[in-house]
């Protein structure tokens, strides 16, 4: 590919891209899109010589916390139920995300609850206990 030129390089999950990975298809390219999701999944870095090196850090997370008005946050998503989908949006984007109409209600069966939380504050589990036991 010596000499070759390209007018726009997208880098699919690049959150979980390493950032030396990048640079070898940036330098071909006139314009550089980044898609993914620094708040999910980071890298996989096996050397904690290069984690001491700060190079678990991904080139998009780099941009985000130095030019936040480059970043775009898309705010529907259409993989996940309202209820699920709920707590990330809450906890990560500010309550930004909204599930899709078509989807907000789905379900797998039509008595599906998509989410049960249970309170486990209460309980006191010693070494050798478990927390809840099942007659299955």
């Amino acid at each position: 590919m010596e000499g070759q030129k390209f007018s726009t390089l997208f880098i699919d999950e690049a959150a979980q891209a390493l950032e030396a990975a990048c640079w070898i298809p940036i330098r071909r390219a006139s314009r550089v899109i980044f898609a993914g999701d620094h708040c999910q999944l980071p890298p996989t870095v096996k050397s904690i010589a290069a984690l001491k090196a700060d190079l678990g850090k991904t080139l998009m997370e780099r941009i985000v916390e130095n030019k936040p008005e480059v970043v775009t946050l898309l705010k529907v998503q259409y993989r996940m139920n309202e209820q699920i989908m709920r707590f990330s949006s809450d906890w990560f984007y500010h309550g930004e995300v909204e599930s899709a109409p078509q989807i907000k209600y789905r379900g797998i069966l039509d008595y599906d609850h998509p989410m049960l939380w249970f309170d486990t504050s209460e309980i006191e589990v010693g070494n050798d206990e478990l927390p809840f036991t099942s007659n299955l």
